[in-house]
């Protein structure tokens, strides 16, 4: 499979090319396809996702960077031709009002991991769209049917095992979450620290997310869900990711909840059982998401 790249002359894009070959995704140039209208006339039939690069100000007195314009034909030519397109920006600079629907990551070149995980979730929906509709999973509907009985039981039975049991709480919710459909990659980490799991929303419903997830046992330290609020915020920014979300063993309070920052979903677990008997993994979090950004 086929990546088309789109950059300019002198971009540094050796990370970028480092990630998209680990997706397994062969990286081709579209200055060797065709620069600017071009690109138009070249055969892209093998090409199952593009990443276009926006050049970045020169710091000269030129409000256009070189290039820019070329860069913006050629995306038009690949969202024509309905390949998914995903745009790196600098994470300072503001996206152009033309791509202002696009899929993008705020992201520098040189930040490796924050690049690895923008662009391997944006690689595997690109893939799994290639798939035919009997292996793809319909997001417009439920997840997996869950027995909330027995999804229960084995909550219980885990949060009243005696001894130490966050590790066990924690592999409950991270299988749970890939159960229903999430793309979840676990122990990620983030400035020498981990955080329990990461998940991918896919940009056919709506752009590519990027969902940091701790897991917590709160029975002997209920403060515990503002210091993990206070520092996933941290990672978010850090990850450039769109939300938090914290799973933890025991209600939580609506004063809890609301001294939360900002981008940070917290749920019990059987709070999180109760939203997936009713609706897929992908549009909770999309819906979360967004009235965080509306600030609801």
């Amino acid at each position: 499979m086929r990546c088309l790249v789109m950059s300019t002359k002198g971009s540094p894009i050796a990370d970028l090319l480092t990630v998209l070959t680990e997706q397994g995704l062969d990286a081709v140039s579209s200055t060797n396809l065709g620069a600017g209208a071009l690109l138009g006339m070249a055969d892209l039939e093998e090409v199952t996702c593009a990443v276009a690069v926006l050049p970045e100000p020169t710091g000269d007195i030129r409000p256009v960077p070189p290039g820019l314009a070329a860069i913006l034909v050629e995306i038009g030519i690949a969202v024509g031709r309905g390949i998914p397109t995903l745009i790196i920006i600098d994470p300072d600079r503001p996206l152009p009002p033309a791509l202002a629907t696009m899929p993008y990551a705020g992201v520098a070149l040189d930040n490796l991991e924050t690049l690895r995980l923008h662009v391997r979730v944006f690689a595997r929906t690109a893939i799994e769209a290639t798939q035919p509709s009997l292996h793809r999973p319909d997001l417009d509907q439920p997840g997996p049917k869950l027995d909330l009985a027995a999804e229960r039981q084995r909550l219980r039975e885990i949060l009243d095992t005696p001894g130490p049991t966050s590790l066990m709480f924690e592999q409950f919710v991270v299988d749970l979450l890939s159960r229903v459909g999430g793309q979840v990659e676990s122990h990620v980490r983030v400035e020498d620290e981990g955080i329990d799991a990461v998940i991918g929303l896919g940009g056919r419903h709506g752009p590519p997310l990027v969902i940091l997830v701790e897991v917590k046992r709160l029975r002997r330290s209920p403060a515990g869900l503002a210091e993990a609020g206070n520092q996933l915020l941290r990672y978010l920014a850090i990850r450039r990711a769109d939300l938090g979300l914290i799973v933890v063993d025991k209600p939580i309070t609506d004063a809890a909840r609301g001294a939360l920052p900002p981008m940070i979903l917290a749920l019990s677990a059987d709070e999180l059982l109760d939203h997936l008997a009713k609706d897929p993994l992908d549009r909770i979090l999309r819906r979360a998401r967004n009235r965080a950004v509306h600030g609801v």
